[in-house]
């Protein structure tokens, strides 16, 4: 939880505002305006806060453990059988009442008839729900690899191999990036994005991995385990590494704002600024990759 906390304040610090950042990690507003008030009123500079330990993050933000409660029994025998029911429900003469009837007569120390239907009502909006997102400029990119591998033939030799491609895009313009690389390693998952970024002339405030496991140890809704070198290389460039939500995925669909488009130069951890041209970096990952 510690990690989370961190990457929202460095969101705020780059200049995300509430309501995005919590968009982007999947909480409340009000959680975000607590983490940066308390931040605040500690006086520490972004850099300061960053470095402190997890010791002086749970005397700063109190209990930081995520309330995690296991469902009980009865709650998973419900939701077991919940999409047979709620398929049934388009039957001619089937209503919640008598399904209700069915469930408590097979268990009848379970769920009374309110607990029933809310839980039923709460499954259909579920499945049927339409997500929107509204995304805004210069706050993430979405990465992922694309499709099934290609295949690529050395012309010289005639020797053919397979190529997977990598893709980079920012949700508020669709703007794209795509790369062929030779594998889904670390190593070329950190290429793809540091390129990508090369391509934007730009880093965004968080980079949105698909769960991928170049980049994510463990996922979890609550603290993904993010890898190291992965996390290293986001850490470089001064930006946030958030995981789309497992049952999530990503998606480039989401209601454009018009805000104005800027972004932080790969190596230039100063003001938003923009700029033509490459910049010459030396990446320790791929020391002459833009020489």
């Amino acid at each position: 939880m510690n990690k989370r906390i961190k990457s929202i304040l460095r969101c705020y610090a780059a200049g995300m505002g509430i309501k995005e950042t919590a968009d982007t990690f999947h909480t409340s507003r009000n959680t975000v305006r607590k983490y940066v008030r308390l931040f605040l009123s500690s006086g520490k500079s972004i850099e300061q806060f960053l470095s402190l330990s997890n010791e002086q993050l749970h005397e700063m933000f109190g209990c930081t453990e995520s309330r995690h409660r296991e469902p009980s029994s009865r709650q998973i025998e419900l939701e077991a059988l919940l999409p047979g029911y709620v398929s049934r429900l388009t039957r001619k003469g089937t209503s919640v009442r008598k399904l209700f009837k069915e469930y408590h007569a097979e268990y009848p120390e379970d769920y009374q008839l309110s607990s029933f239907k809310r839980a039923v009502r709460q499954y259909k909006f579920h499945i049927k729900v339409v997500g929107h997102v509204e995304h805004y400029a210069a706050d993430q990119m979405y990465i992922d690899f694309a499709g099934d591998r290609r295949e690529v033939v050395d012309e010289m030799t005639g020797e053919t191999k397979k190529a997977e491609v990598f893709v980079a895009i920012l949700p508020f313009s669709h703007y794209t990036y795509c790369e062929a690389v030779w594998s889904q390693h670390k190593e070329d998952l950190i290429k793809g994005c540091e390129n990508a970024m090369h391509y934007f002339e730009g880093v965004p405030a968080a980079i949105v991995p698909d769960n991928l496991k170049a980049a994510v140890t463990r996922s979890d809704r609550n603290e993904p385990v993010i890898n190291d070198d992965f996390a290293a290389f986001a850490e470089h460039y001064g930006c946030a590494v958030y995981p789309a939500m497992p049952s999530q995925g990503q998606g480039p669909g989401g209601k454009c704002r018009e805000t104005s488009l800027s972004f932080r130069l790969p190596g230039h951890r100063g003001d938003d600024v923009r700029q033509s041209g490459r910049t010459q970096y030396r990446h320790p990952y791929f020391p002459a990759r833009f020489q």
